[in-house]
């Protein structure tokens, strides 16, 4: 009887775990570049505002003021925009685009009043990534 060449089943099973291991692995290491790349895109974008806010506030001497949407300032949902006409238009120099926050949804950015503001995120899994008067932390 001659010897036949090949795996035996236990070699292929043992081949097929190690790989459905890896791929797990990669799979996890990606949800995590993921979460950190739309948490690296808010911070972008409330630092991209409050460079706009500074911008505003330097050239007319206060920071833009109430919107017409029951509350002060700015707030962007999404592609929506509340109040700040003033300030978000395509005339200006300031910011052509309030940026939304990323998804999964989780915070709006905003500001309130004249005299100061504060720009929130909510970051993945937990936190806020905050920008009040000219600096973030």
């Amino acid at each position: 009887m001659q010897k036949q060449k090949g795996f035996t089943l236990i070699e292929l099973l043992v081949v097929i775990a190690i790989i459905a291991i890896l791929a797990a692995v990669v799979l996890v290491a990606l949800g995590n570049a993921r979460r950190d790349a739309r948490n690296a895109s808010r911070r972008a974008d409330l630092n991209s505002i409050m460079t706009a806010i500074e911008l505003y506030a330097t050239n007319n001497g206060s920071y833009p003021g109430a919107g017409t949407c029951g509350a002060a300032g700015v707030v962007a949902t999404g592609s929506s925009v509340c109040g700040g006409s003033a300030f978000l238009d395509s005339s200006t120099t300031y910011i052509q685009r309030l940026p939304g926050n990323p998804t999964p949804p989780g915070g709006n950015y905003g500001w309130t009043s004249t005299n100061n503001y504060t720009l929130t995120a909510s970051l993945e899994p937990s936190g806020t990534f905050t920008c009040s008067n000219g600096s973030c932390y």
